[in-house]
């Protein structure tokens, strides 16, 4: 069931010169139709504001210059996010060139400082071989000179301790007890030891031209 209701009202019915005077007596003023709702007018005046300039005189035009101008800011702001997509997608492509490039450096190096650690690293092993060779050369020379002159000194002593008692014997065998005779033998065992003095003084000059050959042989081989 549908119910439909028309009134047409004229300016000689005395409503204030309006064709139609609708007042709302409450906070809210609701037309509501399930079809097409015309209002039919040549203007709008928007009352309870004070700028003319606001009136609509031609809604259907107002409606159309709106949408004219929301698609016209649309095709703005779409060149615009064109524009910007363009932008940031040379950018991504420069810093994906960058980063490659940087990448392609960085691995050089990386590569570069491998192999320059790796030959020093190599040279470091040769050299400490090297030194330990020389320095086992060198420690070998060293023992074998000092086993020589300790085996030379051991010698000169037992000889020493020998031929003093072969003449301690002779002193003994002789009972010599006079003055005369003690004075040469004193004079002989002077002699004697003047000599060992000598021999000994032979053995410290070799043990310093050891000592000196060693430290050649060292400043040769650092």
């Amino acid at each position: 069931m549908s119910k439909s209701s028309r009134i047409s009202l004229y300016s000689s019915d005395n409503l204030e010169e309006k064709g139609c005077f609708l007042e709302a007596l409450d906070a809210k003023f609701q037309v509501q139709s399930p079809n097409v709702f015309e209002w039919h007018a040549p203007s709008f005046a928007l009352a309870g504001q004070t700028t003319s300039a606001n009136d609509v005189a031609d809604l259907g035009q107002k409606i159309a210059d709106m949408v004219s101008l929301q698609a016209s800011d649309a095709a703005t702001h779409t060149a615009g996010v064109a524009t910007n997509v363009a932008s940031i997608s040379a950018e991504v492509v420069q810093r994906t060139a960058d980063v490659a490039s940087l990448s392609s450096t960085i691995g050089s190096e990386t590569a570069a400082r491998s192999g320059a650690d790796t030959t020093l690293q190599a040279n470091i092993d040769a050299e400490q071989t090297a030194r330990v060779a020389a320095d086992a050369v060198v420690q070998a020379a060293v023992d074998a000179e000092a086993a020589a002159r300790a085996t030379a000194v051991s010698t000169e002593e037992t000889a020493r301790v020998t031929a003093d008692a072969g003449i301690q014997a002779q002193i003994d065998a002789l009972g010599v007890i006079d003055a005369s005779t003690l004075a040469s033998i004193n004079a002989m065992l002077a002699a004697y030891q003047a000599a060992d003095s000598t021999i000994q003084g032979l053995i410290t000059a070799l043990d310093t031209r050891v000592t000196a050959a060693e430290a050649i042989i060292a400043t040769l081989t650092a």
